[in-house]
């Protein structure tokens, strides 16, 4: 592609718009290298490499039973990507160094796009950390790129064109250059099943210091704050099985073995948690704490057996403070006009 001079193309039919710049550009025709180019482009939505130019072919979220038409096609040539080059602000991939450059130069985001609902200092020499909301319906070139930045690190993750009906919710370590994104999970605006969490991603540099357990915290936090009881959208992996059970446990039994809190049955949990009752119930049962007597579930726990089991479900990690949530749920009704 080359840029057109300032004053337009002189062949209108051989120039298209190129929508993201807002520059013309001249369309070549079918040649060798153009066909490269377009493997390229197939293999970076398959998350293999990129085009020289970056930015999303396309994204959504994973969904079971969810409609859209994935963009990477079957028997469509391959290109080879030793590296793939993506701005840490804008998402943009690219293919060659030079051309990271020269978008870094350009590129004015210090921050993810949309509204900052979370900051929270930690201090004792750790990074500041914040939780931008992002709406796939406004932010769609973002999200897309973050869905095929995701499907690096994820197998399983669907590709869509469609992320409109997502909220995306990204955490960010914050120093003097700006934030910098080390995962993400993302939810449903309307779940039907009381989903309120569909996806979710800690990049491989910054696993291992409790980010995944606050991002599973900071999605219960949001359902808390709507008044709705959430549950992972299913089916879990056996990863994800494993961090939800820890985080399940620890919430559960600190209520449990508060003394205060005498006569506890499972609604009484799920309405302080917003845990959905089904968590609760395959939660006790797994730990040998629930049994089921006269037609009803009764919560058999001693204080020592509870203390064994909060040791052995590990720390919390990065403790999410619901004073700093500054946040408004989704309404449907402003953005549908219904």
């Amino acid at each position: 592609l080359r840029q057109a001079q300032p004053n337009g193309p002189r062949h209108p039919r051989r120039a298209r718009r190129h929508h993201s710049s807002g520059s013309w550009c001249w369309q070549r025709r079918a040649t060798e290298e153009g066909r490269a180019a377009k493997a390229a482009t197939v293999a970076a939505v398959r998350g293999g490499g990129g085009g020289d130019g970056g930015g999303a072919g396309g994204g959504g979220e994973q969904q079971q039973g969810g409609g859209g038409e994935g963009l990477a096609t079957a028997g469509a040539p391959a290109a080879s990507c030793a590296k793939l080059y993506v701005c840490e602000f804008c998402l943009k991939y690219m293919r060659k160094q030079r051309t990271l450059l020269k978008h870094k130069a350009r590129c004015v985001l210090t921050h993810p796009p949309g509204k900052q609902i979370y900051a929270h200092p930690q201090g004792d020499g750790k990074p500041a950390l914040g939780m931008w909301e992002i709406d796939g319906l406004h932010c769609k070139a973002y999200c897309q790129n973050l869905c095929l930045l995701a499907k690096l690190f994820l197998d399983h993750k669907t590709l869509y064109y469609d992320v409109d009906l997502f909220l995306f919710y990204i955490l960010c370590e914050v120093d003097e250059r700006g934030y910098h994104i080390v995962g993400y999970f993302s939810k449903e605006k309307c779940s039907e099943e009381g989903y309120n969490l569909a996806c979710i991603l800690t990049l491989p540099a910054y696993q291992r210091k409790g980010y995944g357990k606050m991002l599973i915290s900071f999605s219960y936090e949001l359902s808390k704050k709507e008044g709705k009881v959430g549950t992972p959208e299913r089916p879990l992996s056996d990863l994800g099985l494993v961090s939800y059970r820890g985080y399940w446990t620890r919430e559960l039994l600190n209520i449990l073995q508060d003394p205060s809190r005498t006569v506890m049955s499972i609604k009484d949990l799920s309405d302080l948690t917003c845990i959905k009752t089904e968590d609760i119930i395959s939660t006790l049962q797994h730990l040998n704490l629930l049994a089921y007597q006269k037609g009803a579930y009764v919560i058999c726990a001693a204080p020592e057996i509870i203390t064994k089991h909060l040791k052995a479900a590990g720390s919390p990690g990065v403790v999410v403070d619901p004073g700093k949530l500054i946040w408004t749920p989704y309404n449907a009704e402003k953005d549908y006009k219904m």
